[in-house]
């Protein structure tokens, strides 16, 4: 009797630390992912659209139904009404969308989403900023459509016209032309003890250049992943300078020897081994100390990822060389702009603006016992190298 009433009492237990354990974990919630809006219905049967829901809007879910066609529909109340609306619509994360100021005036910060509204700030040109909602009505400013986006500056928030932006999922993205590094690196030792280091790789190649015995080498013991991830590693060992150096970040390859000069050597690194195309080539100038600078020799690509798809462009790169191992470089990076990639003809409702972010670089390097480097920025071929620009060729010596 008393092990039926112990039992009993176990089940209670039981029971009810479920239903709280139920209750602690509350409401289910998802986030509009469509932008500017998503179309939500009046029955599972998704065929009377009856309102539509502004972007990263949070509704709660009551059930999800799976539909005859295969389709999750999700059943959620908003506003304390009942909606049902496609799954892929909502998402379980609070989506992230990024803008960039794109005009060479100051972009009006407004105190709501109409031109007549007071003006919070005027906020300048490249300015990047996540973005906290969109009003989904479609509006035409200045012969342009677009909408506005509710945005945060100076610790005010305000509304911003979209048509005057460009956005990306991804606030990097936005700030590539800022972001473009020609200057050198100079390679210094990145593990107390390298040459142990080594030990735990399997020799792939050696070659030797001025001195610098260079070393490719693959970690021992690896999954086929793991070499997929990683790749090769190159060591540079002086013995006279007692100098070690191992690259980290890459899977890298030598290209070529002596290029563009003397004591040069022009290197392949894939961004992640062999899991996406991205890659770069450098050049590393072995000199009394190993300076590492970007190439930019040949034509280069770089993807811009935007709310409606993704574009390549091409960096416009001119190169030219001297008898005195001079090499001057001219890069000029590309505009990126929203890239629409739909079945939609969403031409005719939102405009492609070309924003005005790209930068120019020249680069003036010189190539002896140690590698002496000049960057200017914006200022096309600099005066001071106009005649040599003229003087010189395009194929290095």
């Amino acid at each position: 009797m008393k092990s039926k009433l112990y039992l009993t009492i176990l089940f209670f237990l039981f029971v009810c630390s479920d239903k709280k354990n139920e209750t602690e974990q509350g409401p289910i919630h998802r986030f509009v992912t469509q932008i500017p809006a998503t179309e939500v219905f009046d029955s599972s049967a998704l065929k009377k659209v009856t309102l539509l829901i502004p972007w990263k809007t949070k509704v709660t879910i009551r059930e999800i139904i799976q539909n005859k066609d295969s389709t999750n529909i999700i059943h959620f109340s908003y506003e304390g009404k009942d909606y049902y609306g496609k799954e892929s619509d909502f998402s379980v994360n609070e989506p992230e969308l990024y803008m960039r100021v794109n005009v060479n005036s100051r972009l009006r910060l407004r105190s709501k989403p109409n031109k007549d509204s007071d003006v919070l700030e005027k906020i300048p040109n490249g300015y990047v900023s996540s973005i906290l909602s969109i009003d989904p009505k479609l509006v035409t400013i200045d012969g342009i459509k677009g909408y506005w986006f509710q945005i945060a500056y100076n610790g005010l928030n305000g509304w911003i016209f979209s048509g005057y932006t460009i956005t990306s999922r991804s606030e990097v993205s936005l700030s590539w032309a800022d972001r473009i590094n020609l200057e050198p690196e100079e390679l210094s030792s990145n593990l107390s003890d390298l040459q142990t280091e080594l030990m735990d790789y399997d020799v792939k190649e050696t070659t030797s250049v001025n001195g610098y015995e260079l070393i490719l080498a693959r970690r021992k013991n690896q999954t086929e992943m793991e070499e997929c991830i990683e790749g090769d590693k190159l060591f540079i060992y002086n013995k006279k300078e007692d100098f070690i150096y191992k690259s980290e970040s890459f899977s890298i390859s030598i290209r070529q020897e002596n290029y563009p000069f003397t004591n040069a050597i022009l290197v392949r690194e894939e961004h992640c081994g062999c899991c996406c195309p991205s890659a770069s080539d450098s050049i590393i100038h072995l000199g009394k100390v190993p300076i590492k600078i970007n190439s930019f020799l040949n034509d280069s690509t770089m993807s811009c990822s935007y709310v409606y798809g993704e574009t390549s462009f091409s960096y416009e790169i001119k190169n030219k060389f001297t008898k005195n191992q001079e090499n001057l470089k001219y890069v000029r990076t590309p505009d990126c702009y929203e890239f629409f990639n739909s079945n939609h003809d969403i031409d005719s409702e939102v405009t492609i603006i070309p924003p005005k972010i790209s930068n120019e670089y020249f680069v003036y390097s010189k190539y002896g016992k140690t590698l002496e480097v000049e960057v200017y920025k914006n200022e096309g071929i600099p005066k001071q190298f106009k005649t040599l620009w003229e003087e010189s060729n395009t194929d290095s010596q």
